[in-house]
């Protein structure tokens, strides 16, 4: 039994649609960035007057914001999938020639 190409790249797209779905999924669950977040700002000195460089400013924002990039998932994978799967999709159907059986 053969699968045609279009076939193929409906059953890629569905795939990479699951994917990405189940990785939304799974961020949420874990209740998105705000753990890192929240790390990130106990890190902070308690006292209500506490005064800050702008060196140590920056480092904290810089520190963040890699703790949330490095906690994201990549979403590359599954969308190389379905781009792949919308390429293959898109393809016209085949006709069967009269000659070809």
């Amino acid at each position: 039994m053969e699968m045609s190409v279009r076939k193929f790249g409906f059953a890629l797209l569905i795939v990479g649609m699951l994917w990405l779905i189940g990785i939304q999924l799974v961020v949420n669950l874990r209740g998105g960035i705000r753990p890192v977040l929240q790390a990130q700002y106990d890190l902070l000195e308690a006292t209500p007057k506490a005064v800050y460089s702008k060196q140590e400013v920056e480092a904290y924002v810089r520190n963040t914001a890699n703790a949330v990039f490095d906690e994201q998932p990549l979403f590359i994978f599954p969308g190389v999938v379905l781009f792949a799967g919308g390429l293959l999709a898109s393809r016209p159907a085949r006709t069967k020639s009269a000659g070809s059986a």
